[in-house]
């Protein structure tokens, strides 16, 4: 029961970021990242110019990275809730799951799953 349990969190978990849009905060960042580059060398900006133009890109950058950091907590956080509940309810064991969470086995083959689903996504993604 633990084992599906930790199933359970890690997918949930995994829908929460794409639901809480993550995955587009973090393309954003590489976004403005990629523009400060271009900024950068730009021959006919100012220092001046090039300097207003990677501030703000540098805000908006703290702002992205403090919303991918904080939505990725929440997306954890609360399956870990729901299984704590369920533990108060004696339904589960929460230190359990939390074992199998960090046991290196379910971290690799967790991982060749996410892997595995990535790219019957892209390729179906393709057809």
């Amino acid at each position: 029961m633990s084992w599906v349990l930790a199933g359970i969190v890690l997918g949930t978990s995994a829908v929460l970021l794409i639901r809480l849009q993550v995955p587009q905060l973090a393309r954003q960042s590489l976004e403005v990242a990629a523009q400060s580059f271009e900024t950068v060398r730009d021959p006919r900006q100012g220092d001046e110019a090039k300097e207003f133009q990677l501030r703000r890109n540098a805000l908006r950058l703290f702002r992205l990275a403090f919303a991918i950091v904080l939505l990725s907590a929440v997306s954890f956080v609360l399956p870990l809730l729901a299984v704590s509940f369920l533990s108060w309810l004696g339904l589960a064991a929460f230190d359990e799951v939390t074992r199998i969470l960090v046991r290196p086995e379910f971290m690799v083959s967790a991982t060749a799953a996410v892997v595995a689903v990535f790219i019957a996504c892209r390729i179906i993604g393709r057809a």
